[in-house]
C-alpha cells in the first residue's frame, strides 16, 4: 500500500531494547530514557517512527514526529478502518490507530485507507495533537 515517504528530519538514537523483530519496522517510538527510544505504548508521547531494525543499544533511525514529510506507518484498521485524512495515535505495539476519543494524542493523518491489521500506509507525520 505505502507508496514511500518524502524527506523529514531524521535522527539516530540508541534503542533501549531490541528493536530488529521486523514487525517493529515503521512503527511509532518514544523516548524511553536519556538519549534512547523503545516502541511507543498505547495513546503514547511519540517522537517519530522507526525507520530500520536496531538491536538494544544499536542506532535507530527515527523519522521525527514533528518534522514535516511523510512515512511509511505499519497500522491495524480492522476493528476501526483507517480512512484517508484520519488522525493516528499509538496502540499498545506501536502501530498506527484512529485517534477520535477525548485525550487521544495524534500524531500523524493517514494518507490512505486500511481496514485490515498489519499493513501498511504512508502517513504524514504531525506534532502531537491532543483530542478534545
Amino acid at each position: 500500500m505505502a507508496r514511500g515517504s518524502t524527506p523529514g528530519l531524521q535522527k539516530t538514537i540508541p534503542a533501549s531494547a531490541d528493536l530488529s523483530a521486523a514487525a517493529k519496522q515503521f512503527t511509532a517510538v518514544v523516548m524511553s530514557g536519556d538519549q534512547t527510544v523503545d516502541t511507543s505504548g498505547a495513546n503514547g508521547s511519540v517522537v517519530g517512527v522507526q525507520q530500520n531494525l536496531p538491536k538494544s543499544g544499536r542506532g535507530t533511525v527515527v523519522r521525527l514526529g514533528a518534522s514535516g514529510g511523510t512515512t511509511k506507518l505499519r497500522v491495524n484498521g480492522n476493528s476501526v478502518n483507517i480512512a484517508a485524512g484520519d488522525m493516528l495515535k499509538s496502540d499498545g505495539s506501536g502501530l498506527g490507530v484512529v485517534a477520535a476519543t477525548t485525550d487521544d494524542t495524534a500524531f500523524a493523518i493517514a494518507m490512505e485507507a486500511a481496514t485490515a491489521d498489519d499493513l501498511i500506509i504512508e502517513a504524514i507525520l504531525i506534532g502531537l495533537r491532543h483530542i478534545t
